[in-house]
């Protein structure tokens, strides 16, 4: 049973810092060109079907290379052993400062204030990559509305708390809380968006 949203978070599309791609346009040309090092990592399912709508976006078939954490996909993007990678912001953001990573794009449907100079993917020209990736509680079906109003409204408060929203804020995540039927709805869209995604790139979920 759906209690709330927690909370939202965009993804990047980033390659090495010394990578001869700048843009979205030049990787997705890159990749054509480059058949063999056509490639992305993921550490987990959303992360790799981010990766395959661009693929059915753009027209490309960068290939899939998994790992097990982002923070793996974040050094093996570095060190050039993938070419790029879509990934949340907390495993990138000290590589990005540092040049180690550039990131092209962000799926957001404008620029955030934590990544001001990153493009979203409709500046670049490629659409259908608005992408939010959350976090949220569920409880057992058949639980009290009871139950479930105190936790919805406990979840409220605490993210209304300027300490939460700092740390969340910090790693360039948004805090968000919900009823059930509009944390159900968002539940119910998101699988269907992905559901087609899946089948398209021949991916089974789970």
């Amino acid at each position: 049973m759906p209690i709330s949203l927690l909370a939202e978070f965009p993804l990047l599309l980033v390659v090495g810092g010394d990578s001869p791609v700048k843009t979205v346009k030049e990787l997705v040309e890159y990749g054509k060109a480059n058949p063999k090092l056509a490639n992305y990592g993921s550490s987990a399912t959303p992360f790799q079907l981010a990766a395959e709508l661009f693929n059915q976006s753009t027209g490309s078939s960068f290939q899939h290379i998994p790992y097990k954490g982002s923070g793996e996909v974040a050094q093996a993007v570095m060190s050039g052993q993938v070419l790029m990678a879509f990934v949340d912001s907390g495993p990138v953001s000290g590589p990005l400062k540092a040049g180690k990573l550039r990131a092209l794009g962000i799926t957001t449907d404008k620029r955030p204030m934590n990544f001001p100079d990153v493009p979203t993917f409709a500046e670049e020209g490629v659409a259908d990559m608005e992408i939010v990736l959350w976090t949220g509680l569920v409880a057992p079906a058949g639980t009290p509305n009871e139950i479930v109003d105190r936790l919805q409204d406990a979840i409220a408060d605490t993210l209304g708390l300027p300490a939460v929203d700092a740390a969340l804020d910090a790693i360039s995540v948004d805090g968000r809380s919900t009823t059930s039927a509009e944390f159900r709805e968002l539940i119910k869209n998101d699988m269907a968006r992905w559901k087609a995604v899946a089948e398209k790139a021949n991916i089974k979920l789970d």
